[in-house]
Parts: structure tokens; C-alpha cells; sequence
């Protein structure tokens, strides 16, 4: 979910940037009436190219690398979930059993219920930490959002021409949109290459682990 969030971010704040790209290479073109502000969209481009790689860099750090605190705790989760999810289905066949006797039943539901504490502790922790990190992330990211307000008031006062040079004005035709959406997903998947494919391994995992523990629970 994370990876599919940052490919989100990357993909909204690679729009707005093409765009202030674009407006930057043309705006040295305008007559020099205008030299305050294009030395003023000059400066907010920059800050601009400074702020997007943060973020691209934050969010890959707060919630992608596995050294992070919040795939710490995600990994810490999730190894006492999948293992809470199994003494659930066996102490609950103990609860449930006609042979069990009265004593075992009431040892395995204090067992259960003390391993269902733990289990929903380290959840709210998690939970806990995600708020947390988002958060110092938002922080961050404001950067970038208040930049592009930034060029966004200034490209306001400049020529016409200018102002017409919008993300669906550079592409102006599904083909060139796609082809831009082509080319985003490409440069994605390259840079993370690594993480996507340790994320779908995960994943396979997980639901491998799933569909056994729910055969078990049926037989």
C-alpha cells in the first residue's frame, strides 16, 4: 500500500513539475519587462527542484526502506499476526472442543486472551508510529505544495502564452499522455525495482500463508 502510495505522490508531483519545467525553459524568452519575475520564477524553480527530491527521498525513507522505524514495526506486526492467527484457530478448537475438558478450556481462553493483548498492542503501536511518520512527512511535503503555489501566483502575471502551459496544453492528446504515464510507471519500477520485487515476494507470502492457515481452520 505504501509503494502504491509513493507511486501516487511521484506521479502527481512529476505532472506539476513538467509543467513549472516547461514554464521555466519558455519564460526565458520574455522580454525583459518582465525580468523581475522571471528572476523571482527562476529562484522558485529551484527551490522547487530542491523540495521534490526531499520528498521523494522522505517518503522512501519514513516508509519504504526496511531499516525505517514504521517497517520495523509493520515487520514486527505482521510476524505476530500470522503467528496470533494460528494459536487463535488452535486454542479456539480447545475452547470448542466436546472432548476438552473444563480446566483446558478456560486455560486456553486466558491464553487467548493474553496473546490477543499483545496482538493488539503491537497493532495500535504500529498505528502509532504511521500517524507519526506521516506527519513528519506532511511537514516535508508542505515544502513542495507551498513551492508550487509559489510559481503558481507568479505564472499568474506573466504573458498569455505562458499561462497556457499546462500539463494537458504540453499534452494535448491521449497519445502523449499515455506515453508520458508509459514512461513515469518505467522510471518508477527502475528506480525501486529492488523494494517492488521484495514487496510482491512478501505478498505471495502472505496469501500463501493465508490460504493454509484457512485450510487448517476447516479441517
Amino acid at each position: 500500500v505504501k509503494l502504491e502510495e509513493m507511486y501516487l505522490n511521484f506521479k502527481n508531483d512529476k505532472i506539476c513539475f513538467t509543467e513549472k519545467a516547461a514554464i521555466n525553459d519558455a519564460i526565458d524568452q520574455v522580454n525583459n519587462q518582465y525580468l523581475e519575475l522571471k528572476n523571482l520564477y527562476a529562484s522558485g524553480y529551484a527551490t522547487l527542484i530542491d523540495t521534490y527530491q526531499k520528498v521523494q527521498d522522505a517518503y522512501y525513507q519514513y516508509f519504504i526502506d526496511p531499516s525505517s522505524q514504521y517497517q520495523k514495526a509493520w515487520q514486527e506486526y505482521y510476524n505476530y499476526k500470522e503467528e496470533y492467527l494460528k494459536e487463535k484457530v488452535r486454542l479456539n478448537n480447545i475452547i470448542n472442543s466436546t472432548d476438552a475438558t473444563q480446566l483446558e478450556k478456560i486455560v486456553a481462553q486466558s491464553e487467548l486472551d493474553a496473546k490477543t493483548v499483545v496482538y493488539e498492542s503491537k497493532k495500535e503501536a504500529l498505528n502509532s508510529i504511521e500517524k507519526t511518520t506521516q506527519d513528519t512527512y506532511n511537514l516535508i511535503a508542505s515544502a513542495f505544495e507551498t513551492a508550487i503555489e509559489t510559481l503558481d501566483n507568479i505564472q499568474k502575471m506573466l504573458p498569455d502564452e505562458i499561462k497556457t502551459l499546462t500539463f494537458n496544453y504540453l499534452n494535448d492528446t491521449e497519445d502523449k499522455v499515455n506515453q508520458f504515464k508509459d514512461t513515469l510507471c518505467e522510471e518508477f519500477e527502475t528506480k525501486y525495482k529492488v523494494e517492488i520485487e521484495q514487496f510482491r515476494s512478501d505478498l505471495a507470502k502472505r496469501k500463501s500463508d493465508l490460504q493454509a492457515l484457512i485450510a487448517n481452520s476447516n479441517n
